[in-house]
C-alpha cells in the first residue's frame, strides 16, 4: 500500500484531532452540572441551599473531643428539628476490631433520624455521611458537604410523595479516627436489623465529579438500581477494582464486613485541600455539591421504592461509554471476551500476512517499539513529581503529591508522553510498515486486557473493548487495500473509527488516573496513556517530526503556564509540621521538637533551628522540658484467681487532652481486655502479627474528663511496662520563645501530626 505522503499526513492529523476532541468531550460530559439556586423547586436538590446549611455550623475543625465537634452535633440536631424529624444521639465507646494488635477506639456520638415510608415494617434505606473532621481541617469537603446534602435530601424527600421504605439518615461520628461510629452502629444501634441497603457518601477533596466507586459483593441488583436512578454520577467497576487494592477504607467497609449491601459515592477533585486547613466551605465547588447531592436524592428515591429483599446476585462489570449511559455485563462473561480478543488478534495477524499488508518482522518490530514506548513513558512518568519539586521547591512539602491546580500541568505531562512516543517512532519506526507498527503494538493492549480479565475483571473493559474495535478495524483495512489519496483517507478513517472506544474509554481513564493518584505514581498513568499512543502509532509515524515539534511546544507551553498558576498563596499554601514531645521517666522529663517535613521552613526553623538532626523520616531538635503533667494511670483493682491476674486500670489526662494512647511493652499480649465496658477482640499471634516485637495497644479519641477504664486479663504473676501518651492540639507556650505565626502562604500539614503537644510516661504494673 504505497500512499501519497501528503494524503497520509492529512488523514493522520485529522483523525488524531478528531480522537482528541472525542476524548475531551467524554471528559467534559462527566463534569459536574450547573448548581441549582436557592429558589429551586422544593422537590429538587439545591447546592445553594445546602451550602447555606453547611456554612451555618462548619466553621472550624471538629474532631472527636472538641467543643467545635459538639457545636456541629447540636447544629445537625437543630436542622433535623426544623425538618420535623426526631434526631437521636447514640453515644458510647467504640472500637474497630479489624485493625490488628494496635487499634483505634473512642467516644462517639452517632446521630440517626428516620423518614417514614408507607411500609414501615419492611427494610429501610440508610444514607450515611460522617460529621466529624480531622483535627486540623474544617472538613467541608470531608465530609461536611455530604452531611449538609443529607439534610437537604431529607427536606426534598419530605416535599415529595412518600417512599415505600423508611429512609434512615445516619450522621456517623469518628470516621476519621477509624470508622468508629460505623462500628458502634453495627454493634449496638437498634436500627441495625432494619437496614436493607446502605448508601455512603464521602469526599476526598472539594471539587470534581461525583463517582460511584464501590459496591458490595454480588452487586448485580445494586448496579441495576444505580442505572435506573439516573444519578448523574460517574461509575466504573475499574475504580472499585483499584480501590480494593488500596489501603483506604470508609464507613461502608464496616457495613460490608457486617454483611450489609451498599454503594459508595465520592468526589476526588481538589486533592490538595483534602484533610487540610483549606478544606473550608469557601473553597468547596458548588457544581460538585450539586452533583453529589443530586445522586444522593436520586438513589434515595430509587432504592426507597425498590425491592430491598433482593437476593445477592453475581458481580457485574459496569462503565459508561458515553456520558453517564451505563453498560453492564457479568464477570462470568469476561473469560469469553478475553478469549475472543486473543482469537481476533491471531486472525488479524494471519489476514495481514496473507494479504501482504504486514510481515512477521514488521509485527515483531511493532511490538518491540511499542514496548520501548511503554517503558520510556512509565520510567519518565515516575520522575515527573521529582522534576516538578525541583522546578517548584515549595512542593516538596505537599504530601498529597499533586499541585493545587493540576489541569494544565496534567496536560503538559500527557504532552510529554506524546513527545517521548513521537521521538521513539521517528527514530525506530519510519522504516517499518505502518500496519505492522499498529497491529504489533496491540500485543501489549492484549496482554493488559487478558491480565486484567483474570486479576481485575471489573477493570478489564477499558482495555478489552478498545482492543476488539481496533482489531476489527485492522481486519477491515486489510480487506480494503488501495492506493492514492482516497485510499489514504479511507484507511486513516477506518483506523480512527476503530480507535473511537480508545478515545471514549482508555484516554479518559488516563486522565482519571492523573487526577486521582499522587504524581509520584504518574508512571502508572503514563503507561496507560502509552497504550493509547502505540495503538495510534501509524498516525505518529506519518506525522513525523512535525508532531514531535508540536508535542514539545505543547509540553513547554502548558508546563510554564501550569507552574505560573501554582504559586504559593493563602489558598495554595505550603504545609509544614511541628510537634512538641515530652517524655517522663520517673520524675524526670525530657523534651524535643519533631517535624515530618523534608527540611525546616521559615516557620518551623524557629523551633528546629537551621540544621536539625534527622531520626528516620523525622527532623528533631532539643526542647526545654516545661514540664507538662503526664497522663495518669491508677489501679482500681488487682486480683488473682485460678492462675489468672485481673488488673483494672483507670487512665486520665490532667491536661484535658483529646487523645490518649496506651501501649504495652513489645511482645506483651493480654489474654483478655475490656475497654470502658466493651470487650476487645484479641487475635492470636499470626504471620501477619507475630508475637515477637508486637506492640499491643490503642489510641482513644474523644477523651472525656472522666477518662477511660481498661480491664486486662493476664497470667498470674505477669508484670509489664505500659506507656501512656496524651495529645493536646496547640503548641505549648515556651518561656523565652516568641515564635512568629505562619506566613499567609504556609499552613499546617494535613497528614502529619502537627501543632500539638504530646506527653508520654512509662508505668510498671
Amino acid at each position: 500500500m504505497r500512499l501519497s505522503p501528503t494524503a497520509d499526513r492529512w488523514a493522520a492529523a485529522g483523525c488524531l484531532i478528531a480522537l482528541v476532541l472525542v476524548a475531551a468531550l467524554q471528559i467534559l460530559l462527566q463534569a459536574p452540572p450547573r448548581p441549582e439556586t436557592a429558589d429551586a423547586p422544593a422537590r429538587e436538590f439545591s447546592a445553594a441551599r445546602t451550602l447555606a446549611l453547611l456554612q451555618s455550623w462548619d466553621r472550624a475543625p471538629h474532631s472527636l473531643g472538641t467543643a467545635a465537634h459538639d457545636a456541629v452535633r447540636d447544629g445537625i440536631l437543630a436542622q433535623l428539628r426544623d425538618l420535623g424529624l426526631q434526631g437521636t444521639v447514640h453515644a458510647g465507646t467504640s472500637y474497630l476490631p479489624l485493625q490488628g494488635p494496635h487499634f483505634d477506639a473512642g467516644y462517639v456520638e452517632n446521630i440517626t433520624a428516620v423518614l417514614p415510608g408507607t411500609e414501615p415494617a419492611g427494610k429501610a434505606v440508610m444514607l450515611v455521611a460522617h460529621y466529624d473532621s480531622v483535627p486540623r481541617g474544617p472538613g467541608a469537603g470531608d465530609d461536611g458537604a455530604n452531611v449538609a446534602a443529607m439534610l437537604e435530601t431529607l427536606r426534598a424527600l419530605r416535599a415529595g410523595s412518600p417512599l415505600r421504605h423508611d429512609v434512615i439518615a445516619l450522621f456517623s461520628d469518628g470516621e476519621e479516627a477509624g470508622m468508629l461510629g460505623a462500628a458502634r452502629f453495627v454493634a449496638h444501634d437498634p436500627l441495625r436489623p432494619r437496614v436493607g441497603v446502605v448508601v455512603n457518601f464521602e469526599g476526598r477533596g472539594n471539587a470534581g465529579p461525583s463517582y460511584m466507586f464501590e459496591t458490595s459483593r454480588g452487586n448485580s441488583w445494586l448496579v441495576h438500581e444505580f442505572a435506573a436512578a439516573h444519578t448523574g454520577a460517574n461509575a466504573s467497576s475499574l475504580m472499585y477494582a483499584i480501590y480494593q487494592r488500596l489501603p483506604n477504607d470508609t464507613d461502608l467497609s464496616v457495613f460490608k464486613h457486617a454483611g450489609l449491601a451498599g454503594l459508595n459515592f465520592a468526589y476526588t477533585g481538589g486533592f490538595d485541600y483534602y484533610h487540610s486547613p483549606l478544606d473550608s466551605p469557601a473553597n468547596l465547588s458548588l457544581r460538585t455539591l450539586q452533583n453529589q447531592g443530586h445522586a444522593m436524592l436520586a438513589m434515595a428515591r430509587t432504592l426507597g421504592n425498590a425491592d430491598l429483599n433482593h437476593p445477592r446476585g453475581h458481580d457485574r462489570a459496569y462503565f459508561a461509554p458515553v456520558g453517564h449511559a451505563l453498560v453492564t455485563y457479568s464477570f462470568n462473561q469476561m473469560n469469553a471476551f478475553a478469549l475472543l480478543a486473543i482469537l481476533l488478534f491471531i486472525a488479524a495477524c494471519i489476514v495481514g500476512i496473507t494479504r501482504k499488508a504486514v510481515s512477521g518482522g514488521s509485527l515483531l518490530a511493532g511490538a518491540g517499539i511499542g514496548l520501548l514506548v511503554l517503558l520510556a513513558c512509565a520510567v519518565s512518568g515516575a520522575g515527573v513529581w521529582t522534576l516538578l519539586q525541583w522546578l517548584h521547591p515549595g512542593w516538596r512539602w505537599i504530601p498529597q503529591g499533586q499541585p493545587y491546580r493540576p489541569v494544565l500541568l496534567g496536560l503538559a505531562i500527557l504532552a510529554w508522553a506524546l513527545l517521548v512516543a513521537s521521538v521513539i517512532y521517528n527514530v525506530f519506526g519510519r522504516r517499518v510498515r505502518a500496519a505492522g507498527l499498529g497491529l504489533g503494538a496491540l500485543l501489549w493492549l492484549l496482554v493488559s486486557a487478558v491480565a486484567l480479565a483474570e486479576a481485575l475483571p471489573g477493570g478489564a473493559f477499558g482495555f478489552l473493548w478498545p482492543l476488539l474495535a481496533l482489531l476489527a478495524a485492522w481486519i477491515v483495512i486489510f480487506f480494503a487495500p488501495g492506493a492514492g489519496e482516497r485510499a489514504a483517507f479511507r484507511q486513516g478513517g477506518l483506523l480512527g473509527l476503530g480507535a473511537l472506544p480508545l478515545a471514549l474509554l482508555l484516554a479518559p481513564l488516563t486522565w482519571m488516573f492523573l487526577m486521582l493518584l499522587p504524581w509520584a505514581q504518574a508512571g502508572a498513568g503514563l503507561a496507560v496513556f502509552a497504550l493509547v499512543l502505540i495503538a495510534l502509532s501509524p498516525y505518529l509515524v506519518r506525522l513525523g517530526w512535525k508532531l514531535t515539534a508540536a508535542a514539545l511546544a505543547l509540553c513547554m507551553g502548558l508546563g510554564v503556564a501550569g507552574l505560573a498558576r501554582n504559586g504559593l498563596a493563602a489558598q495554595r499554601a505550603q504545609p509544614d509540621s511541628i510537634v512538641y514531645r515530652e517524655h517522663w521517666k520517673g520524675t524526670q522529663a525530657t523534651a524535643r521538637w519533631v517535624s515530618y517535613d523534608p527540611a525546616p521552613d521559615t516557620f518551623t526553623a524557629q523551633f528546629l533551628g537551621a540544621r536539625p538532626a534527622r531520626d528516620g523520616r523525622m527532623l528533631t531538635a532539643s526542647a526545654p522540658a516545661l514540664p507538662l503533667p503526664p497522663p495518669t494511670a491508677q489501679i482500681e483493682s488487682d486480683t488473682a484467681a485460678h492462675g489468672f491476674r485481673t488488673l483494672w486500670l483507670h487512665f486520665a489526662s490532667l491536661r484535658g487532652a483529646e487523645t490518649l494512647s496506651v501501649e504495652l511493652q513489645p511482645g506483651m499480649i493480654p489474654l483478655g481486655a475490656v475497654l470502658n465496658g466493651e470487650a476487645v477482640r484479641l487475635d492470636p499471634p499470626s504471620k501477619r502479627y507475630p508475637a515477637d516485637g508486637i506492640v499491643w495497644g490503642f489510641a482513644y479519641h474523644g477523651l472525656t474528663p472522666a477518662g477511660i477504664d481498661l480491664v486486662l486479663t493476664l497470667r498470674a504473676g505477669q508484670r509489664f511496662r505500659l506507656t501512656l501518651t496524651d495529645a493536646l492540639f496547640g503548641l505549648p507556650p515556651v518561656p523565652g520563645m516568641d515564635p512568629k505565626p505562619r506566613a499567609a502562604w504556609q499552613t499546617s500539614a494535613p497528614f502529619e501530626r502537627t501543632d500539638e503537644s504530646i506527653v508520654s510516661a512509662d508505668y510498671r504494673f
